[in-house]
């Protein structure tokens, strides 16, 4: 699953869904829900089936996490300046984003308002094709098929919240059913590049903390240990912890 800047005006559906103009398609039932990544490959041969990837998919807005398996345990930290430098590097090669999903038969373009990685100047664009209970997903600008499987996220409601704090901060809620993700932009605006570890390797130290500052979280209601339970975030020490769902009436 790279485009530009939700917070371009979207426009209330139902609850505080975003939905896309109306010249956009909205994205079919079946696409909607939370998507397991079960491989990727490129055509070179390479193949990952190890990095723990999902996307959450409602009827316009969408957010994905992506956690390497070698990423180091850092727990027992509770904030990235207490890390050590090669554990920040580390988790440079995280990645996700979010915003909104338009479709056009079976091509697929995400808007990415908030992304924990750079932004490359490509557009995220893919070709889906349902076969054998799997989404096959094949690059429109880039090179690789990804195949996706879907995950129960139970019955309940669907809902999506794009904010801006008052000093311009912008946060993301998605929910379907039990599965929910919550996305935070970093403070500062990332320029063009080929990695986040290329930035930070760039940066002065007292800037790698600002660089590393964006929260994607996926969690579950109440499938967890507690309610609202944080299972995989970009920010290590949020795991296992609870997310405070006052936020969505804030």
């Amino acid at each position: 699953m790279a485009a530009a800047g939700l917070f371009a005006e979207p426009r209330p559906a139902g609850d505080d869904e975003a939905s896309p103009s109306k010249d956009m398609s909205v994205v079919p039932v079946w696409l909607r829900g939370l998507w397991r990544r079960r491989s990727i490959e490129w055509p070179d041969a390479r193949r990952d089936d190890t990095t723990i990837v999902y996307w959450l998919q409602t009827e316009s807005a969408f957010a994905d996490i992506r956690i390497p398996a070698e990423r180091p345990n850092v727990r027992g930290r509770a904030t990235l300046a207490e890390l050590a430098p090669d554990e920040r590097l580390a988790l440079a090669a995280q990645a996700g984003f979010a915003g909104w999903t338009e479709l056009s038969g079976d091509r697929c373009l995400w808007h990415r308002t908030i992304d924990y990685q750079p932004p490359s100047g490509v557009p995220d664009e893919g070709r889906l094709k349902r076969e054998g209970g799997v989404l096959i997903e094949d690059g429109v600008h880039e090179p690789y098929v990804e195949v996706w499987e879907p995950v129960d996220c139970g019955s309940g409601p669907i809902r999506t919240v794009a904010r801006s704090t008052s000093d311009g901060l912008r946060q993301l809620f998605v929910m379907h059913g039990d599965v929910f993700m919550f996305v935070r932009a970093r403070r500062m605006e990332l320029p063009q590049a080929a990695s986040l570890a290329a930035l930070l390797t760039a940066a002065a130290s007292n800037a790698c903390v600002e660089l590393l500052d964006c929260e994607i979280s996926l969690g579950w209601r109440s499938r967890g240990a507690r309610p609202w339970e944080i299972r995989y975030s970009t920010l290590p020490f949020r795991e296992g912890t609870p997310f405070d769902p006052s936020w969505l009436d804030r």
